[in-house]
């Protein structure tokens, strides 16, 4: 997911003027406050979507007692995520702004998608993508769990949260 986001922000970044990039890392830290600054924090909110959603992923193997099933011989395809056509053809193009939220939109579903269907494929169950499609919720503001994700991929009515 971050090297999407590498391509789909900072790449550009460097690309289009080089003293946006030296800007950004001379003012930029880890303790930095301009979150609010950059897409009302919607970036920053975006990798903590997917920090959560691993951590998540990591704990549902654990409690399954599956975190090295397939392991062997088994790698993940990372296509999707790294050689995605729209994506990479942004890297050769005049900067549009208007592209980088749909990118990033992508990403969030690419990344979603690729955790859900390892469950389902370490559960033994065949795949849905019409059953993903109607429980996923692409506002990854929406703190969407992917344990909901999941089960709505198995056909289980998932819980309203409140």
């Amino acid at each position: 997911m971050r090297n999407r986001v590498y391509y789909n922000r900072i790449v550009p970044d460097a690309l289009e003027d080089h003293r946006i990039l030296l800007h950004f890392a001379r003012t930029h830290g880890t303790d930095c406050q301009c979150n609010d600054q950059v897409m009302g924090g919607k970036l920053s909110r975006l990798l903590k979507s997917a920090d959560r959603l691993t951590e998540e992923f990591v704990g549902l193997l654990d409690a399954r007692d599956r975190f090295h099933t397939c392991n062997e011989g088994m790698f993940l395809d990372s296509r999707s995520f790294d050689q995605d056509e729209t994506l990479m053809a942004k890297v050769y193009k005049r900067r549009d702004w208007t592209l980088e939220v749909p990118a990033d939109e992508r990403t969030y579903e690419i990344f979603c998608r690729t955790l859900v269907r390892r469950l389902i494929e370490i559960s033994g169950a065949s795949w849905n993508e019409a059953g993903f499609k109607a429980v996923f919720n692409p506002d990854w503001d929406g703190h969407q769990p992917l344990e909901e994700m999941f089960k709505g991929v198995l056909g289980e009515r998932p819980q309203i949260r409140s």
